[in-house]
């Protein structure tokens, strides 16, 4: 994330955060139905404010995000990528969009559930 529009991943008022997910390789949609449908489990490495920090937990995106596999079957650009909520981003425990509070150690970005 480059807030201020400078890309320098070494710039401390950027965020880089590199994802690890074990086991097997997934194509991108593969990933993101699986999120939703159950979690995947991950690793982040987060380098922000001249710190890194590792977090480990479950990110979900959005358990209420719908239908992921019809999102990416469309040549056409559409409204609305999650029918409700969605992060991107890590911290300890699970990582659900559709949880309304935010994780104390998250980084990233996201929607999170309003009500």
């Amino acid at each position: 994330l480059a807030p201020y529009g400078d890309p320098d991943p070494y710039n401390a008022t950027n965020m880089v955060i590199d994802w690890y997910f074990p086991g097997s390789s997934k194509t991108l949609k593969e990933r993101w139905v699986d999120a939703v449908a159950g979690g995947e489990e991950c690793v982040w490495i987060i380098q922000y404010g001249g710190s890194t920090h590792v977090k480990s937990g479950t990110w979900w995106f959005s358990d209420a995000a719908g239908n992921m596999a019809s999102r990416f079957e469309t040549e056409f650009d559409t409204c609305c990528f999650s029918s409700d909520d969605g992060l991107y981003g890590g911290g300890t425990g699970v990582m659900n969009g559709d949880e309304s509070q935010v994780p104390g150690d998250f980084f990233g970005h996201g929607n999170f559930n309003s009500g």
